[in-house]
């Protein structure tokens, strides 16, 4: 590649409208968005494939409220309704301006993405909602559609190139990219302006210990490539953060033990189950959103919990079709008494009995007298017994499916700082803090990514 000389007698190996830093979900709409607004796009992503992102890793599940699949299952959803839900989820601290804006646009995402081709094969309630609105979608599949509707339009998505600065000019406007492409180093012109869509900081050990020292060794469950980048190159501009705190960057729980795949994922606590320690005691209200007990689990022994429940809540969990795969169904234990299962999973059996009969009771009462619990996930559903064999348990700790907290941008999506915006400068994605609050509403990540993306990339392909 033969480098060239701008009209400020700047070098550059390469140039053109907008570079996009990450090929997840984020960032390969905002690369759609920009081609057709007639901006042409790079999109430099540091892992080898669209499989390796985070947003290929996850469940595959999008919140959308008003869509035409809730409609025709009945379900009446509506902005007002899921904005509520998500103020609720994140305890009323989430970032107001982003959540409106989102909001604005979701339901026109839902449309785009089902007429690029995304197949939506389940609605289910989650966590946070109270409809039904996870939008449930093989993700690798969809994040290929992406890709594929991205290079159809002329943008360019490069693999195993690692962007490694920020280039800015005299005006403090950013201009370019270095980066790093097997072992080359180039300068890339942006002649409109750049979008980091760099995903979170899950692996940035130093980052995760400084928040909390129990974040130290926490299981991250995203892409091996969230160390953090956008943030740190973000931040050497003078950008500032949102929500970086401890409050908001929580744990959830639900994944064994023995993995890191969000495959063994199973939240069995949102249709009934009861949460314990290995001294088989209850520690928290199973009802609240999943990061505050993962939270709780922090501070038990050796951050370990058990999700405990009987062939009821298993046959409404079949039910609802709540991920009963074969990576979970391998790795739960089933026993036909509670005796047998305390001595599977090494419970103590008198703690665990006196447990479960202290619940059972409390919801005869039809008031848990440990910790309040009145419902099932999120105060929808009514509680029942743990009493019909077989009795099942299912060995979990803490993971992080996401970092939440990062830099601040306004709803055009440009990085801010204490003083203004960065010009020329765009967040997307998990990158961007504050949107999520102290609580997360299940589902919202994936579509937030896609929102943000769409909005960062028409922005900066205008110019604005």
């Amino acid at each position: 590649m033969t480098a060239a000389e701008d009209k400020h007698g700047e070098t550059w190996d390469e140039q053109v409208d907008v570079v996009i830093v990450g090929a997840g979900d984020a960032g390969l709409a905002a690369a759609i968005e920009c081609a057709d607004a007639g901006a042409s796009a790079i999109v430099f992503e540091k892992m080898g494939t669209v499989r390796s992102t985070s947003s290929a890793m996850s469940l595959g599940v999008f919140s959308f409220a008003g869509t035409e699949y809730q409609q025709r299952l009945g379900v009446k959803d509506s902005n007002e309704l899921f904005y509520k839900d998500i103020m609720n989820a994140g305890k009323w601290t989430n970032h107001e301006p982003l959540v409106k804006v989102f909001l604005a646009e979701q339901l026109d995402g839902y449309d785009w993405l089902t007429a690029l081709g995304v197949k939506w094969y389940a609605l289910r309630m989650f966590g946070g909602g109270s409809v039904p609105r996870g939008h449930e979608c093989d993700p690798l599949e969809q994040l290929k559609i992406l890709q594929e509707a991205a290079e159809k339009r002329g943008a360019k998505v490069r693999f195993k190139t690692k962007v490694t600065e920020l280039i800015t000019d005299a005006r403090k406007r950013v201009i370019g990219v270095c980066v790093q492409a097997e072992k080359q180093a180039l300068r890339v012109r942006a002649r409109k302006g750049v979008v980091l869509a760099t995903g979170g900081f899950g692996y940035d050990t130093k980052r995760m210990a400084a928040i909390d020292p129990r974040l130290a060794n926490i299981k991250a469950v995203v892409s091996p490539g969230h160390t953090g980048d956008g943030h740190r190159m973000a931040e050497e501009l003078g950008a500032f953060f949102r929500h970086m705190e401890l409050q908001y960057i929580r744990p959830t729980i639900g994944i064994h033990l023995s993995s890191r795949s969000a495959k063994t994922a199973l939240l069995a606590y949102w249709d009934g189950a009861i949460v314990v320690n290995k001294l088989g005691n209850r520690f928290v209200n199973e009802s609240v959103e999943n990061r505050s007990i993962g939270t709780a689990t922090l501070d038990q022994p050796d951050q370990v919990a058990y999700e405990i429940f009987d062939q009821k809540v298993m046959q409404r969990l079949k039910r609802e079709g709540a991920g009963i795969g074969e990576a979970v169904t391998t790795r739960l234990i089933e026993a036909g008494t509670i005796d047998e299962l305390a001595a599977k999973t090494k419970v103590p059996a008198q703690a665990l009995k006196e447990t479960l009969d202290r619940y059972n009771d409390g919801v005869d009462k039809g008031k848990d007298p440990d910790f309040g619990r009145t419902h099932l996930a999120q105060g929808v559903g009514a509680m029942t017994r743990i009493d019909t064999p077989p009795f099942y348990a299912y060995e979990t700790s803490p993971w992080l499916p996401g970092t939440y907290g990062g830099v601040a941008v306004d709803e055009a999506m440009h990085v801010q700082t204490s003083e203004g915006i960065i010009p020329g400068l765009y967040g997307a994605g998990e990158i961007v803090g504050g949107f999520h609050g102290a609580g997360y509403h299940t589902g919202t990540a994936l579509s937030k990514a896609l929102v943000f993306g769409r909005i960062a990339g028409r922005n900066c392909a205008a110019g604005k």
